[in-house]
């Protein structure tokens, strides 16, 4: 059986209400800050002890969940495509990025370090306080960025244009609107850190409050969506393969 080749509009309650789910975030945030601004700095992020915030645990429960839903998609299909992987695999794709999920979740986690607090050892000490990339001199998030801006918009962009050069099986691993948008949404929702620098003095940054306790955190906001969007991937990839595409 081959893959669906082709995404079906978004234009049913259950797809709009998905797609509608980034800004209710976004305007849910914004509101508990400016309305219950400890709440927010004790529940949703806290600087000092971000690790436990809802945010992050949203973002680590997302990651990790829409990775291995992923890797359970690429499975099957990898099962359907006659167990061979091939540049033209569908199955490729999805297990890549079901790779990219659960290798987010470790990083956002320090592979377990936030939880079980074990010392950094002293190899990777002389790189990073904890155990994981992103605070090391390699670039991790940026190609992280990179690699789920290829996935979420080039993709399906190039899928859009293929006319025929695109395997028909890479249709499997096109993302549907929803998760699409959500990612997009986490991807702009950062560009608003950036547009209020040229507003905010760098050396008043941490004296104001608005910056210091909210405009600060808008990259972890960003990756709260970013996971979301992956778990919406993973599921959206499962429902499909339930459907026969």
């Amino acid at each position: 059986m081959t893959a669906s080749t082709d995404q079906a509009p978004c234009c049913t309650v259950r797809c709009i209400v998905l797609c509608a789910l980034p800004f209710l975030i976004v305007g849910v945030l914004t509101a508990m800050y400016l309305i219950a601004p400890r709440f927010y700095l004790t529940y949703i992020i806290e600087e000092a002890n971000r690790e436990h915030g809802a945010v992050e645990i949203v973002t680590f429960s997302s990651a990790i969940l829409g990775g291995l839903l992923l890797l359970g998609a690429g499975w099957r299909l990898f099962g359907r495509e006659g167990r061979r992987l091939t540049p033209r695999s569908g199955a490729a794709i999805v297990g890549v990025v079901g790779l990219a999920g659960v290798f987010f979740a470790g990083e956002e986690v320090s592979w377990g370090q936030t939880w079980f607090k074990w010392k950094t050892p002293p190899a990777i000490r002389e790189h990073t306080i904890e155990t994981n990339l992103h605070n090391t001199d390699i670039p991790v998030q940026a190609m992280g960025s990179v690699f789920i801006a290829g996935v979420f918009f080039g993709l399906p962009l190039a899928w859009r244009l293929r006319r025929g050069w695109l395997p028909e099986r890479w249709g499997a691993a096109i993302p549907a609107a929803p998760e699409i948008t959500t990612v997009a949404v986490g991807f702009a929702w950062k560009e608003v850190k950036t547009v209020a620098k040229f507003f905010i003095a760098e050396e008043d940054r941490l004296t104001t409050p608005v910056w210091r306790d909210f405009l600060d955190q808008f990259n972890e906001h960003k990756e709260m969506l970013i996971a979301i969007g992956l778990l919406m991937y993973g599921v959206s990839r499962w429902r499909a393969l339930r459907s026969g595409g």
